[in-house]
């Protein structure tokens, strides 16, 4: 887990503590009741985000598998393409494969 995704539970916890204990301290609860409803917003927080980095960390993951597919495919085509250039800087070879493509042409039309 990343330090950005191992951060993000307690980021998370921190606000919503810090807007439940302003909300309430305008609202004037009682301390008891302030720090009872405070904890259990911390708590129910922290859980959730933790399944949100869970999530973000699964997310990643799959991205970086689609990313390694993609980079294996450029690469088989960059290998395709090479070959493709290399046939076309020797002119021989080419005009030879032309050739065979003629002569087998040629003898299908003939048969």
């Amino acid at each position: 887990m990343s330090d950005k995704q191992r951060l993000l539970a307690p980021i998370v916890m921190l606000l919503a503590g810090a807007v439940a204990s302003i909300a309430m301290f305008v609202k004037r609860y009682e301390l008891k009741n302030m720090l009872l409803i405070l904890l259990l917003v911390l708590v129910s927080f922290y859980i959730i985000g933790l399944v949100f980095a869970y999530v973000l960390m699964r997310f990643e993951r799959q991205n970086e598998e689609i990313r390694a597919a993609l980079e294996a495919e450029e690469g088989e085509f960059f290998e395709k393409e090479m070959t493709e250039e290399a046939d076309e800087a020797d002119p021989q070879a080419a005009d030879d494969e032309m050739q065979d493509e003629f002569d087998r042409s040629a003898e299908e039309l003939w048969q």
